[in-house]
């Protein structure tokens, strides 16, 4: 599973010990910019996005959606509410996990776009 992670350093590193042993490509950075850069012609089918980072609002997600398409977006934040962000919940967000993040939670996940993605082939041949 190709997974591209938009947060700062410590949760670029968490996400990599996370994801460590299920079978996924990593691409991280702390800009959409600088991770479009960094993946060139490569396309996460899950995007995870630290809502406590800097410069993460609602032109984000649009931004994001644009590049990615119908990857999934996974948020994280230590806050249990973001007014700010609420379209974003509506339109973008399929799910927001609360950090520390749960390895299993996120793998629960995780699996269960990867068993999506697979279901959307299999229809569409």
């Amino acid at each position: 599973m190709d997974v591209g992670v938009l947060g700062n350093k410590a949760v670029r590193e968490e996400m990599g010990r996370i994801l460590k042993g299920f079978q996924a490509v990593l691409v991280g950075s702390d800009s959409l910019e600088e991770l479009r850069r960094r993946a060139g012609s490569w396309r996460p089918q899950v995007v995870i996005v630290d809502l406590d980072s800097q410069g993460i609002d609602l032109s984000t997600f649009s931004r994001l959606e644009a590049w990615a398409g119908p990857a999934a977006v996974v948020a994280l934040s230590r806050r249990p509410f973001h007014p700010e962000l609420r379209e974003a919940f509506e339109k973008h967000i399929r799910v927001c996990l609360r950090k520390p993040v749960d390895r299993d939670e996120l793998w629960l996940w995780l699996r269960a776009f990867g068993r999506c993605d697979r279901l959307e082939e299999e229809e569409g041949s």
